[in-house]
């Protein structure tokens, strides 16, 4: 008999992000995801919205939760790259989220989850 070591099932890798304020890369786990939104108050302006859950449909741009990266992020216009938009957009939702204690973006992301109505189960 041989003592070869079993192999352990390793974790899967995670997905490398680029953040568009830094433009450093980062794991998807550490950035904020930010999706085009629906316009505000001015129909011409379309709102960034973050997207704590990855669960938004559309093309996403990935931010550190930093203001420092965010404010990066609007002074070098790449939300309206990063998203494909070529109407103005308002990065304000993103700012005042990324803004927020850190406890409060934790409830309001388990409040998002609570309204995710629960899976189908599988029929064979």
């Amino acid at each position: 008999m041989t003592d070869r070591a079993e192999p352990c099932a390793a974790a899967p890798p995670r997905p490398i992000r680029t953040c568009i304020g830094c433009r450093q890369r980062a794991h998807d786990n550490d950035l904020l995801r930010v999706v085009a939104g629906p316009a505000g108050t001015d129909e011409s302006i379309i709102n960034a919205v973050p997207d704590p859950r990855r669960r938004a449909s559309g093309r996403g741009a990935w931010v550190h939760r930093d203001l420092a990266c965010v404010d990066l992020a609007i002074r070098r216009r790449a939300f309206g790259r990063a998203l494909r938009v070529s109407a103005p957009i308002d990065p304000a939702p993103v700012r005042e989220y990324v803004g927020r204690p850190v406890s409060v973006q934790d409830r309001t992301l388990m409040q998002d989850t609570s309204r995710t109505p629960p899976a189908e189960p599988r029929r064979r």
